[in-house]
């Protein structure tokens, strides 16, 4: 059990936080905000198209007036194999410090905080080749007291950049909080600058074994319920990171969180692997009021239960079953911010890989690739149905989501695992919030190019309606696929007779298991009836929601003719038959009634 987070006091809000008293949305109370100017100050909007050219990002360099070593054995807890704050006492209210360590330690430190004109390089030591080379671990101190019902929870950042603080990070593996806690693991604010290089964030618990001197890592299986990293400083840097994969729980894995606009708060990752885990409604990074920039960088999406999803990937399909190809996240989130990627790739995230939210510009540049980021089958997500990126801003012309990007970008891998460009963009941008750039912007379709190879229509055994049998590749649906059915020739020359009707695809389907093959039957109705000379084929609707025909396979059709369906009687012809036989024998009846009365009656007279 775990003691409740206080609530805040908001009936004044001066020196609170956003995440403690967010801003007003009125704009009368958002004015008398006395954050207004800071905090609280009206977001920068993004009216310039994404740039091809590279956002500036430069760092000022960080220099320190001295530097320090640890000594391990001055602080070295023997029973649980750790030194203990000897980071932070060589720190020592220093001003300007560089502090090296030994390798293969484990550092428990307690909240390190970097002030106002505070620099400090954390890094690890040149030793001899014969040592463990493992990266040195830095942690957060363990506050929990053994046995202890109700540990205490964590109510500060492991690390703290305040002011114009400056703290650069090397060579080190990071652990995140495994206590309790509402506080990220590192957080910046003001100006503060944060560089990570060759660290590797980590939210498993690492021991050094007492024999053998090796550290190894053991997988707590605990949910993390704050970011690594919270940036409301003025810049980042992250050079050679890796984060592993790590269970958070409702929050974000890095928080950009600005408060100047864009262009006064920047993030820069390079040379970065990002391992996502993939869950529902989750982004791994959320930026907002920054200006980012990946190069040389990796997502890749992990499935939690690898097992649950095989299980997931053979289910077949309910038939009936509405479905769907619509998300709405993205690993990574752009709202109000710039964004540019380049040799950057995106792969297995199923949650979706990139988001541009309102005021988001993001460039995509052609060395960006984007590959099987696949929806995890459910009984409402198309079969195979992939999410790339999602373009959704708001209404309101300023409040547009901006995308940049190449159609090279967009990738599939093949069965000899060579990668290749693809037609299926898998790109869903919400209509009249979105402005597509670059020659992703020429694509009449930006979801998925379905292909036809054949179609075979004809009448079903009951003469009742027409069987549909198309067979193609990426016929995915999405609620995007119709049956065009339409008269071969006019039978009348009245302007007015219907001489077509479409049928969506998803609603009169039989069988949908692959995006190969799909059975289908249209039912007889106003339109479809038996006499008619009928032809069907296949069409897609594009971004703008009009409906064209689909690609042909080489050698293939995506119409057909109708067969079997014109000879015999329709229902209605059938009901009319039957309307008119009982009217006739009525009839036959009710003469031989009449003509037996007469007869008898005559027959009466005689006797008379």
């Amino acid at each position: 059990f775990f003691a409740p987070i206080e609530e805040v006091d908001c009936s004044d809000v001066t020196d609170k936080t956003i995440q403690e008293c967010p801003c007003p949305t009125d704009p009368n109370l958002l004015t008398q905000d006395p954050r207004y100017d800071t905090t609280c100050k009206p977001k920068e909007v993004i009216q310039q198209p994404p740039s091809e050219e590279e956002p500036e990002i430069t760092l000022p360099v960080i220099t320190v007036e001295s530097d320090t070593s640890v000594n391990v054995e001055d602080h070295k807890n023997e029973e649980a194999n750790v030194v203990v704050n000897g980071i932070k006492e060589a720190m020592n209210d220093r001003i300007s410090l560089g502090v090296n360590v030994t390798k293969n330690e484990v550092y428990e430190e307690a909240t390190i905080i970097v002030d106002q004109d505070k620099a400090y390089i954390l890094q690890p030591k040149e030793q001899a080749s014969a040592d463990l080379q493992t990266p040195p671990v830095l942690r957060p101190i363990d506050t929990r007291s053994e046995g202890s019902e109700n540990p205490p929870q964590v109510t500060d950042p492991f690390i703290s950049v305040k002011g114009n603080g400056d703290i650069e990070i090397k060579g080190f593996i990071v652990e995140h909080f495994q206590q309790i806690t509402d506080q990220p693991l590192i957080q910046t604010e003001e100006d503060g600058i944060l560089r990570l290089v060759n660290v590797t964030l980590s939210g498993d618990y690492h021991i050094k074994d007492k024999t053998t001197d090796e550290i190894t890592s053991q997988q707590q299986g605990h949910q993390i319920q704050t970011p690594y990293i919270e940036a409301r400083g003025i810049k980042v840097l992250l050079d050679g990171v890796t984060i592993e994969p790590s269970n958070f729980s409702n929050c974000n894995g890095i928080v950009l969180s600005g408060s100047q606009g864009p262009n006064n708060h920047q993030f820069l990752a390079e040379k970065s692997s990002f391992n996502v885990l993939n869950q529902i409604g989750l982004s791994f990074i959320n930026s907002k009021q920054f200006t980012v920039v990946f190069k040389d960088c990796a997502f890749r999406g992990i499935n939690i239960n690898q097992n649950h999803l095989n299980t997931q990937n053979q289910r077949e399909m309910n038939v009936g079953s509405a479905k769907t190809c619509d998300w709405d996240t993205g690993s990574v989130n752009i709202e109000n911010s710039i964004g540019f990627f380049d040799r950057t790739t995106f792969s297995g995230l199923s949650e979706g890989a990139l988001k541009v939210g309102g005021n988001g510009a993001v460039t995509l540049k052609d060395t960006v690739s984007l590959y099987e980021n696949t929806a995890t089958p459910s009984d409402d997500i198309m079969n195979g149905a992939q999410r790339n990126i999602i373009c959704a801003g708001k209404d309101g012309l300023l409040l547009q989501a901006q995308l940049r990007a190449e159609s090279s970008s967009f990738k599939e891998v093949k069965v000899d695992e060579s990668i290749i460009q693809s037609n299926n963009r898998w790109v869903l941008a919400v209509s009249g919030t979105c402005s597509i750039f670059g020659s992703l912007n020429l694509e009449k379709l930006l979801l998925f190019t379905p292909m036809v190879q054949s179609v075979v229509a004809k009448g079903n055994e009951k003469k009742t309606g027409i069987d549909v049998d198309i067979k193609g590749s990426s016929l995915f649906g999405c609620g995007r696929l119709f049956l065009l059915v339409s008269l071969k020739q006019k039978v009348s020359k009245n302007e007015d007779e219907i001489t077509s009707k479409k049928y969506e695809l998803g609603s009169v389907a039989l069988q949908w298991e692959s995006d190969t093959e799909v059975s289908a039957s249209i039912p007889e109705d106003e339109f479809v009836k038996k006499g008619k000379k009928l032809t069907v084929s296949v069409q897609v609707q594009t971004e703008d929601d009009l409906l064209q025909e689909v690609d042909i396979e080489q050698g293939g059709s995506n119409s057909a003719d109708v067969s079997g369906f014109s000879g015999g009687l329709s229902v209605g012809a059938l009901i009319g038959i039957i309307v008119a036989a009982v009217v006739v024998v009525a009839a036959i009846v009710i003469i031989i009634i009449v003509v037996a009365v007469v007869y008898k009656k005559s027959l009466s007279k005689t006797v008379r």
